[in-house]
């Protein structure tokens, strides 16, 4: 349980920001659910089947990329697929791939993962959204807290 929620970082990449109920403020994207479908420990990537409801219109993200900070320190870079998000509530494969930050190892990393304290992270993450008009935004937040992405 505990190495999900590092990984529902990346999930809510897409989100650009939540607050504390999961409801995203920029894109007005809801997670609804997400799964691990599977999981490459080698690489670190992994795949997830995320459910959202977009209250919006269609759009496409893409150059999901975030920073996770561990006590105010890079600890793990993440990227994400360009995500096709349709409104309403749909269903959606994300691969997301994780790598450690220079100086960190790999069981570093691990032993981070099983005695995770959300308090302990931040993250800085930007997107692309490419809207139906043909116009492509960028988004960026920087500092936000791990716990937002936790759902209560």
């Amino acid at each position: 349980m505990r190495n999900k929620s590092i990984l529902l970082f990346l999930i809510l990449a897409l989100s650009i920001h939540v607050n504390g109920s999961v409801q995203a403020q920029m894109l007005n994207l809801k997670l609804i659910s997400y799964k691990i479908a599977s999981f490459n420990p080698s690489t670190f990537d992994v795949t997830l089947i995320v459910t959202i409801q977009n209250d919006t219109t269609d759009y496409i993200i893409t150059n999901i990329l975030g920073t996770i900070y561990k006590n105010n320190k890079p600890f793990i870079i993440g990227s994400a697929s360009e995500l096709g998000v349709q409104e309403g509530v749909s269903t959606i494969s994300v691969l997301c791939r994780v790598n450690r930050c220079e100086g960190i190892s790999f069981f570093n990393l691990l032993r981070s993962i099983l005695t995770f304290n959300p308090q302990k992270y931040t993250a800085d993450i930007s997107v692309n959204v490419k809207w139906p008009t043909g116009l492509t935004e960028e988004k960026h937040r920087k500092g936000i807290t791990i716990n937002r992405f936790i759902p209560a």
